[in-house]
């Protein structure tokens, strides 16, 4: 059998979300915060934070989303925009192998996504926070 290696899943939800949120002036998406990134435009960072092999041909896959838009004062807007992420990256089956071109997740772990909840960084904007649980495969 060949060696199957985990997807690049960053990438792939990024380009995914990308066209399903296009009502946001300004919106950026990225696997990490830029430098010097002061909350000037509204981001959505996508992180993989890696998990187990399943099997020969799946693995487990914890991905966090931090969305930053708006202000601390005024934050309503950052987690409306986190909950429609949220709602988006859990859309069982409109996201999953076979139903979403090219996707590699094939199960979401609906116990591993929480959220959005604010945090506290030191960026000075609204920022929220998500966690997804997926099976993936590079099949």
């Amino acid at each position: 059998m060949a060696s199957i290696a985990p997807p690049d899943l960053e990438a792939w939800l990024i380009a995914w979300l990308r066209p399903r949120i296009t009502d946001v002036p300004g919106l950026q998406f990225g696997n990490k915060i830029p430098n010097q990134y002061e909350g000037s435009y509204p981001l959505i960072v996508v992180r993989d934070d890696s998990g187990a092999k399943l099997s020969p041909v799946t693995f487990d896959r914890s991905v966090g989303v931090t969305v930053y838009m708006g202000s601390r004062q005024v934050d309503k807007p950052s987690r409306d925009l986190a909950a429609r992420v949220f709602a988006l990256m859990t859309d069982d089956p409109g996201m999953l192998y076979g139903f979403a071109s090219g996707s590699p997740i094939v199960g979401i772990s609906d116990e591993g996504c929480t959220g959005p909840y604010p945090i506290n960084d030191t960026i000075p904007t609204a920022s929220f926070y998500c966690t997804f649980e997926y099976t993936v495969t590079s099949w």
